[in-house]
């Protein structure tokens, strides 16, 4: 099970030209969609021990809070902020790649 999704979703969003709210939104509602289909996978082919419950519920507490911060950071820019903010993520993200594979 990997994440190989997120990358290419976050591209196709961008290359919509989406608003920030919506762009947010889109990642936000694939993401938890994606997210359920993975966790419900490894559970169902035991990949996921019930003694992990604990700290995945901790963990997911801490990455709501993150994805409540991002909201405020977001609501603070301009679109045009946001969208070069993307794009330097992307190329960050697209460096560490590239980094990770050699």
């Amino acid at each position: 099970m990997t994440n190989v999704y997120g990358t290419p979703l976050v591209i196709d969003f961008y290359a919509l030209g989406m608003e920030k709210q919506e762009f947010v939104r889109s990642v936000a509602f694939s993401f938890v969609v994606y997210k359920l289909v993975q966790l419900l996978a490894l559970v169902w082919y035991g990949g996921f021990p019930m003694a992990l419950v604990p700290a995945a519920a901790g963990l997911t507490i801490v990455g709501l809070a993150g994805f409540l911060l991002g909201l405020g950071i977001q609501d603070r820019l301009d679109q045009q902020t946001f969208n070069r903010a993307n794009l330097v993520l992307l190329a960050a993200l697209g460096v560490w790649l590239v980094i990770r594979s050699v």
